[in-house]
């Protein structure tokens, strides 16, 4: 399978995360060109893989998601999406009840939640994912949904 990035905005050398249910199967790098390989060896047969831009300063952008079946990839950075009645369409799932923006501010915002019986920290705040931190790009996320726990 063959990845493009068709307006990589570095010089290459993007790394592309691959993931499998959140465990991460490879990771592999473009050449200069913004081109990409995936073995065969890596892609099993009815299984779905989410691809992730993880390069330097960027903070795992959502790309894809491919397959057995997928032969060539091409993808335009930084991703525009569709957005209906103020929020973006997540990608994966299509919908937009469950998307939120994303902010970058100084300070982390965690909210302590109990789910369960389970105390958790998250980062959800009245509507907003906070990154922790105001360093970002344009390659960076905007949107996360809470349906697919997807950062794109």
């Amino acid at each position: 399978m063959k990845f493009y990035d068709k307006d990589s905005y570095s010089n290459g050398f993007d790394q592309i995360t691959i993931q499998n249910k959140k465990e991460i199967v490879a990771r592999i790098m473009t050449d200069k060109n913004g081109l990409a390989t995936i073995s065969r060896d890596i892609i099993k047969d009815l299984i779905n893989y989410d691809l992730f831009l993880t390069s330097i300063g960027v903070s795992g952008t959502y790309l894809t998601t491919i397959n057995s079946k997928t032969k060539f990839v091409e993808i335009s950075l930084p991703k525009k999406y569709k957005i209906r009645l103020g929020k973006a369409v997540c990608p994966k799932c299509g919908k937009t009840n469950k998307v939120i923006k994303v902010s970058y501010s100084d300070t982390p915002i965690f909210v302590r939640k109990i789910v369960n019986g389970d105390t958790i920290m998250s980062p959800i705040y009245k509507d907003r994912y906070y990154m922790g931190t105001d360093v970002t790009n344009n390659l960076d996320p905007l949107w996360y949904c809470e349906r697919d726990d997807l950062l794109f």
